[in-house]
């Protein structure tokens, strides 16, 4: 296991927090960025916080210098007012940078950025309905993926179908060209865990990566 101190962003969120607890199982280094104090409460206590406004470069830095690979994990949540993934993940990508970290993951979603050619004509109409009903996130969405792509890093975007808390079978499958239609899905423990197991992996350099079962 070559990289071992893992950044992760969005540490408190459902997501986050299971990709913590299960990299530091696997015996990673985990520097977790928090929003506020409270949000220790969601991570092992060997799992080193940084309490920080994640539109501060200085709190960046503290969080990133140092690490291997970074991992953000973020996005909005109910009632969807709070648009800050683009803006927040130039940030990141400026830090890393600065800092000479290159490899990132960056979790989208299966809505989000020019990927025609993975929906069915269902999902297709319900990425048409969530522009218009969440205009201002689904744009915030696109500019992060446009950001990501054009960062120069070794950046892989990964795009789950609908998330789920349980893991409703035992394998699923990924890949740049897989279709996402209304069942699919994927739950937070196999999203993690592709994550972990590829973060040396060279199968989705600078790409974009549909998860399903």
């Amino acid at each position: 296991m070559g990289m071992k101190q893992l950044c992760v962003f969005g540490a408190s969120g459902r997501t986050g927090s299971m990709l913590i607890n299960i990299a530091v199982d696997r015996g990673y280094s985990v520097t977790a960025f928090c929003r506020k104090e409270s949000d220790r409460k969601y991570l092992p206590e060997n799992v080193a916080c940084i309490v920080g406004d994640i539109r501060d470069m200085g709190h960046l830095d503290q969080a990133v210098a140092g690490a291997d690979v970074v991992i953000c994990a973020y996005g909005s949540r109910e009632p969807y007012k709070e648009v800050f993934c683009a803006d927040a993940t130039g940030k990141i990508i400026e830090s890393m940078k600065k800092h000479a970290v290159d490899r990132l993951f960056c979790i989208t979603n299966a809505l989000a950025g020019d990927c025609s050619k993975n929906r069915s004509l269902f999902i297709r109409v319900m990425a048409r309905m969530s522009r218009m009903m969440r205009a201002a996130v689904a744009l915030d969405r696109d500019q992060q993926e446009r950001i990501v792509e054009e960062s120069g890093l070794n950046w892989t975007l990964v795009k789950p179908s609908e998330l789920m808390e349980e893991n409703e079978k035992p394998r699923f499958v990924h890949g740049e060209d897989l279709m996402i239609d209304a069942y699919s899905r994927i739950s937070r423990y196999h999203l993690s865990n592709f994550m972990l197991d590829h973060l040396e992996a060279d199968k989705y350099p600078r790409k974009k990566v549909v998860l399903r079962y």
